[in-house]
């Protein structure tokens, strides 16, 4: 027992230097887990618009092979398309009523079927549409002009700011907070889309 009174009455608590040793190690440790964290919600993110954009070009494709009739006007359009703004987060699907392959948004007899904005609509707050081109060649100035990307109804030709495309179409998403991109690509002969 006298024994175990002069070990115990031997030990001390840990020193100051010690301690901050330990702090320390564990904030070293806390900062790689939270930049490991959150680089894979930033991936997460430009894989979820990348689903997003996709999916709605699927559709845009959908309706104008099955010749999907407008509910409001009670016909089938002469296209389907999707317009994007670079620069931004949002872009429009609608159907064409006047054939140029284009939508008006002003005095035009185009309808919008959707209006989505991949902030708000999807809580994706890092995203914004970079660019759209064919391969290999940017059709019109990215920067300027709306990507205007229409699928015309019966034969199913492929538009991009009102010009056929003779190449795949691809869409730039960007995260703006790592500048990282993904790329959504709708291959012109057979209408498949990619992510």
């Amino acid at each position: 027992m006298h024994v175990m009174k002069r070990f115990l009455a031997s030990q001390q608590g840990m020193s100051i230097i010690e301690m901050m040793v330990v702090v320390g190690i564990v904030v070293i440790f806390s900062t790689f887990v939270i930049f490991n964290f959150s680089g894979t919600n930033d991936t997460m993110e430009l894989q979820h618009a990348q689903s997003i954009v996709s999916n709605d070009l699927r559709a845009i494709l959908s309706y104008a092979q099955t010749g999907k009739i407008v509910a409001k006007i009670g016909t089938v359009p002469n296209a389907y398309g999707m317009v994007l703004y670079p620069g931004t987060s949002r872009y429009i699907m609608y159907a064409n009523y006047d054939g140029n392959h284009a939508y008006d948004s002003l005095g035009g007899q185009d309808l919008v079927v959707q209006e989505i904005d991949l902030h708000t609509d999807e809580l994706l707050q890092h995203m914004s549409i970079a660019s759209c081109k064919t391969d290999p060649l940017t059709v019109g100035d990215p920067t300027i002009k709306p990507c205007d990307i229409s699928v015309s109804i019966p034969k199913i030709d492929i538009f991009m700011n009102d010009e056929l495309v003779a190449k795949n179409t691809q869409i730039f998403l960007q995260h703006s907070r790592t500048g990282n991109d993904i790329t959504v690509t709708m291959d012109r002969i057979s209408g498949k889309i990619d992510q």
